[in-house]
């Protein structure tokens, strides 16, 4: 007795004989040319693919290797810098308009190189600079910061139908 494959909703298969020849020995059915034209394509596909993914891990080492330290130290310079300008602000006698233009150049620069820096990676030296030039708490602006990160991750979860609570937020810092 022969089962049929549609009275146990199972799909219909077609059985063909393809397979790869090599040319020249028999005429090849239509069926035989697609296939081995479509082999053909994923083989160079997955080439193409092979090379991208060896300029990619080149790359990426470089980055790592070559750019990061790079940038690194530059910040580091960066920041003796502008520690040393805050010192000629502080400790020179300058004219008042002259004093004026260095602090507006100390302010720049001390707003490029936060930009830069994580909170973390900020000193206590650095934070009172920072005070004393924009006439702001260090404090507050850390804690506008967990806030605005708060109020990011709340909205977030929000979305996901998952309510969470300041102190359980900070608890997973």
């Amino acid at each position: 007795m022969a089962l049929n494959a549609n009275v146990y909703n199972m799909p219909q298969i077609t059985v063909t004989n393809l397979v790869i020849t090599k040319k020249g020995k028999q005429p090849l059915t239509k069926f035989q040319q697609e296939f081995n034209t479509l082999t053909a394509r994923i083989e160079k596909l997955q080439s193409d693919f092979d090379k991208k993914r060896l300029h990619y891990d080149k790359a990426m080492q470089v980055f790592s290797l070559d750019y990061l330290p790079k940038k690194n130290i530059l910040l580091h310079n960066k920041l003796i810098f502008f520690k040393s300008l805050w010192q000629t602000y502080k400790t020179k006698n300058f004219s008042v308009s002259d004093k004026n233009v260095l602090k507006e150049l100390v302010k720049s620069k001390a707003e490029e190189l936060f930009q830069n820096l994580k909170l973390e990676e900020i000193d206590a030296e650095m934070k009172l600079i920072y005070e004393q030039l924009f006439n702001i708490n260090f404090n507050e602006i850390e804690e506008n910061e967990k806030n605005s990160e708060f109020d990011y991750v709340k909205k977030i979860l929000k979305k996901e139908g998952i309510k969470i609570k300041r102190d359980e937020f900070d608890d997973e810092e």
